[in-house]
């Protein structure tokens, strides 16, 4: 939702998309937190690659997946 929202109020013209690094799948999440803890991503809401351990998801999302329940 948040780089959602970021793409439609900067436009998307003001993001980019880039390949930094080829590696074997066996490196993937080495390499990912490499970049995680380098670059620091201002989107990226995990802080360890591979985990979903901190997410919280807003009160926000919660709500939408009330809606779809029978």
């Amino acid at each position: 939702m948040l780089i959602n929202r970021a793409l439609l109020k900067y436009g998307y013209s003001n993001f980019n998309l880039e390949i930094l690094e080829y590696c074997e799948a066996c490196d993937l999440l080495a390499r990912e937190q490499h970049f995680i803890i380098t670059i620091l991503p201002e989107y990226n809401t995990f802080q360890t690659a591979g985990s979903s351990l901190g997410f919280k998801h807003s009160e926000e999302t919660k709500n939408i997946g009330c809606s779809y329940r029978f």
